[in-house]
């Protein structure tokens, strides 16, 4: 079998399960994003392409206006990350759809593939994670904490208006106050 009836069959595979039952629309995404990337490979597909060939949209349609294809492709995504925490958790092929694309990717877990050519039978796969590092959002979350936590610092810790003089003799401001209280004249209603 090659890698292109493979990823097929692992399409067809996440359209059946009890993650998409229900869901005939994210279906019918997930089959027409797997054709386009397994047909015209590299390929970038269009928000207008999908809202007109999936969901129906008139030709005139806007994405400005009706955010369709962006709602239903990230909950997409959300359902493809739920498959492969519960279902999936042992297939040989992962499907991705990598933010900012509406281009389905197709990776191979290399423990699962070298365990399948090892295992007579097909229950024998382990469960492997993906390898991923921080995500960008996470870096710049993490960035913006360190600039908000100096600034803080600066702050708390930096240097005040000036120091602060403390008065001759203990006493001598209240007596000033006083003094300058007696000599103000008083006025009568």
């Amino acid at each position: 079998m090659n890698g292109r009836e493979e990823s097929l069959r692992q399409i067809e595979r996440i359209a059946a399960s009890a993650v998409l039952r229900g869901s005939e629309s994210l279906c019918k995404l997930l089959r027409y994003l797997g054709r386009q990337a397994l047909d015209t490979p590299g390929a970038p597909i269009r928000e207008h392409q999908i809202a007109t060939e999936v969901f129906g949209r008139p030709a005139e349609f806007d994405p400005r206006l009706d955010s369709t294809v962006r709602v239903q492709t990230g909950r997409l995504r959300a359902k493809l990350t739920e498959y492969y925490r519960t279902a999936g958790d042992g297939d040989a092929i992962v499907v991705q759809i990598p933010k900012g694309t509406y281009q389905l990717a197709f990776k191979v877990r290399q423990e699962a593939a070298a365990s399948d050519a090892a295992s007579p039978h097909p229950g024998g796969t382990p469960r492997t994670e993906l390898a991923s590092g921080p995500s960008v959002w996470m870096i710049a979350f993490a960035g913006m904490t360190a600039v908000a936590l100096a600034l803080a610092l600066v702050v708390v810790l930096g240097p005040g208006p000036g120091p602060v003089r403390s008065p001759a003799r203990p006493g001598a401001s209240l007596e000033r106050f006083w003094r300058d209280c007696w000599r103000t004249p008083r006025v009568r209603w």
